[in-house]
Parts: structure tokens; sequence; C-alpha cells
């Protein structure tokens, strides 16, 4: 299992240097951006994976983005727009691999259902049962 605490829990505090808001919000790209190649690639190598852990980096990351673009001045903004446009290219192949894993895994929760379903009644409210008990 990863251990995602140690190297992302590291929020930028702009307030006690307001002339680094740039540097800091590529900093905040970056570790975005290994976050999300880390949960991609154990996607894709069908890892396990805590998807709490993930989801709840990922939203103080996004957090932190947020406060950070929210005072990055126009220059600024157009300095790291190729980081973005990076970003938002890992984000569409993550959320990719998401998706398919999710479809899996309700595939696979389904097959199991509709095979454990059977073995588990004993008849009484099962549909043939009371169309029998009605005809």
């Amino acid at each position: 299992m990863i251990d995602l605490t140690a190297e992302f829990d590291k929020g930028e505090d702009i307030r006690s240097n307001p002339q680094g808001t740039e540097e800091a919000f590529r900093r905040c790209l970056r570790r975005l951006r290994a976050l999300l190649d880390m949960e991609t690639e154990a996607l894709r190598s069908c890892a396990r994976i805590d998807f709490n852990e993930f989801n709840r980096t990922k939203a103080l990351l996004m957090l932190e983005f947020v406060r950070l673009s929210r005072v990055l001045s126009p220059s600024e903004l157009s300095n790291v727009k190729s980081s973005l446009e990076d970003i938002g290219g890992c984000l569409s192949e993550n959320a990719r691999l998401l998706k398919l894993h999710l479809s899996a895994t309700l595939e696979i929760t389904e097959i199991t259902m509709k095979s454990v379903a059977p073995e588990d009644s004993d008849g009484t409210y099962s549909f043939l049962t009371s169309i029998r008990r009605e005809g």
C-alpha cells in the first residue's frame, strides 16, 4: 500500500512570501501531477489502492490549487499555462482509468450478487414463489 501522507501533505502558505506565489503554484502542480501519476500507474498495474487516502490527498491538493490560483496575477497564470494543460491531460487519463476500474468493480459485484442470491434464499420471497401462490 502506498503512503501518501509524508509526500503530499506539504501545503503552501503564501502569506509569508506573497512574491513566491507562482513558484508555490508550480510546486502544487508538481505534487498534483505526481499524485495523479501514482494513482494512474496503480490503476494500470491493478495494484491495491486505498481510494480514501488518494481522494483525501487529492482534495487537499485541489484546495491548495484553488487558493493559490486565486492570487496568481494574469502574467503568472500565463507562465503556468503549459503546466495546467499537462495536468488536464493527466486528469483525463486518470478519470478514464477510474471509470474503467469502477465499471469492472460494478460488473464483478453484479456477477457475485447473482451467483450468491439463489444460494442464500429459501424461496420465501422469490418472484416464482409468489406467482405459484397466486395461480
